[in-house]
């Protein structure tokens, strides 16, 4: 367990951090493998446009 007051912040700012990378993650991971399904290149250029239109 955390001593200090910093190290203490320190372990809340990580969770916090681990858990939003892990949900951009696993879209991202998501996006990616719908893509790779598609088999036609206009409608794959349209989801990535849209996709980007996100950010």
């Amino acid at each position: 367990m955390a001593h200090h007051k910093s190290a203490k912040k320190r372990i809340l700012q990580s969770e916090k951090r681990r858990t939003h990378n892990r949900y951009y993650k696993k879209t991202a991971r998501n996006a990616i493998r719908a893509l790779r399904h598609l088999h036609d290149a206009t409608e794959a250029t349209e989801k990535i446009a849209r996709c980007s239109k996100h950010d």
